[in-house]
């Protein structure tokens, strides 16, 4: 069972591999090239890309409130309410899925790497497009979508220098960062045992 933190890492790597055909690993830095050629049996293509968070996790204390972690947070969105022809009527207001959230702060460093430097700048260029355009991950809780935003790095570095194989030729590395804010949430989930009181908001 995978946690709230790798989560993030799993949807985060479903977003890239939208918009990018090569290989795309959640491994880091020192280990990505080995681990990419061992996943591809020896037929790593480039560019690839590979990404990881860092090592520290933040608590975001603006939004994590005592009713966020003491008594949880309605998640689930409105349910439609119709008719009897089949027609939409309204929506029920009252959220019936509940779960203590804790929300937190997670950085994650992309890479891009490339056996050429203008391959290695044209998926950088455009992955950031991409990045700018559909800035959060979608996570599945429970039965719901819900979705966490991040923020782009301001910062692009060429970290060629430090990709030189002996036996591989020279490779390409250019890196950009993201802060991810999201929500860690409690194992046990709370649901409403007792009869809801319906409220309908009419269509108007």
């Amino acid at each position: 069972m995978n946690t709230s933190f790798t989560k993030y890492g799993e949807a985060l790597k479903a977003l890239l591999k939208e918009c990018f055909n090569g290989d795309v690993i959640m491994e880091p830095i020192d280990t990505a090239f080995a681990y990419a050629t061992k996943q591809t049996k020896n037929n790593l293509k480039f560019p690839f890309i590979s990404f990881y968070p860092a090592n520290t996790i933040y608590i975001d204390r603006k939004n994590s409130g005592m009713p966020a972690y003491h008594f949880g947070l309605d998640y689930q969105n409105p349910l439609p309410i119709y008719n009897e022809d089949g027609s939409l009527k309204g929506v029920n207001k009252r959220l019936a899925k509940n779960a203590e959230f804790l929300y937190i702060i997670m950085s994650y460093q992309i890479e891009v790497w490339a056996t050429s430097r203008i391959e290695a700048e044209e998926v950088m260029q455009e992955l950031l497009f991409w990045l700018y355009q559909n800035q959060q991950v979608d996570l599945e809780y429970n039965g719901e979508h819900l979705a966490f935003s991040f923020e782009i790095d301001d910062n692009i570095i060429d970290n060629s220098d430090l990709t030189s194989y002996v036996n591989n030729g020279k490779m390409y590395r250019y890196t950009c960062g993201i802060e991810l804010q999201g929500a860690i949430v409690r194992s046990e989930n709370y649901f409403t045992v007792i009869k809801p009181k319906i409220e309908i908001e009419e269509l108007k």
